[in-house]
């Protein structure tokens, strides 16, 4: 199966609103240590990945990487910020990488999905350095883009790593947030920083008035 591996024009962080938050106010993105995540199959090639290239720390940060507004997917939400404190924060693929370039412990890449035949017949083709960046096909649905940092220093849990704000596009709130709660987190959000760029919209996944109307029509007028 052949994938397309370019890195998509928008990257979507999917998670809770104190780590946006964090994000906003310190203008850094937090790579934190794998061995939380919930694929073992992950943590045991990110672990290899540690072992036999000698780093003391790999820490990893992962977007769902896509090409347009409006690819959204619910089991998305569900799975990485399924709750009313949930936030799609969407960066410009382009201005974010250009924060990561600079940074020589930094590796990046759109993870490659395989099937468990493909690796049995491929896997002479792979190298150590791509083992980080490879998943089995049942996660494919995530296009996932993932960031890596590697040191040789010491023992570290996180990498705060800075960028500008310009490269955040739009925040979106997760579709359960009741809709007095859903202001009073918008204007908190508008008074730490102006933030004039950035778009601040809800999801429309559980409930699109659009959609809705059409279906009005189709009941109606057929």
């Amino acid at each position: 199966m052949s994938q397309n591996l370019k890195i998509k024009k928008y990257l979507n962080r999917y998670t809770s609103l104190p780590f946006l938050l964090d994000i906003l106010q310190n203008a850094t993105l937090t790579l934190v240590d794998p061995k939380s995540w919930e694929d073992k199959n992950d943590i045991f090639f990110m672990e290899l990945y540690k072992e036999h290239s000698g780093y003391k720390s790999v820490l990893a940060l992962c977007f769902c990487g896509w090409n347009n507004y409006d690819a959204e997917k619910y089991h998305v939400w569900k799975t990485y910020s399924g709750s009313t404190s949930g936030v799609c924060i969407q960066f410009e693929s382009d201005k974010l990488i250009s924060y990561l370039n600079p940074f020589k412990e930094i590796r990046y890449r759109m993870v490659e999905y395989l099937t468990i035949k493909k690796l049995r017949e491929k896997w002479k083709e792979k190298s150590l350095e791509d083992l980080p960046f490879m998943k089995r096909l049942a996660y494919n649905c995530d296009s996932e883009f993932r960031i890596i940092y590697r040191t040789n220093n010491l023992e570290e849990c996180l990498f705060h790593l800075p960028i500008k704000l310009d490269c955040i596009s739009k925040i979106t709130l997760n579709p359960w947030i009741l809709e007095p709660v859903d202001e009073s987190v918008k204007n908190f959000i508008h008074k730490i920083k102006e933030y004039e760029h950035i778009k601040l919209v809800n999801t429309t996944l559980l409930e699109y008035a659009d959609w809705k109307k059409y279906g009005d029509k189709i009941a109606k007028e057929t």
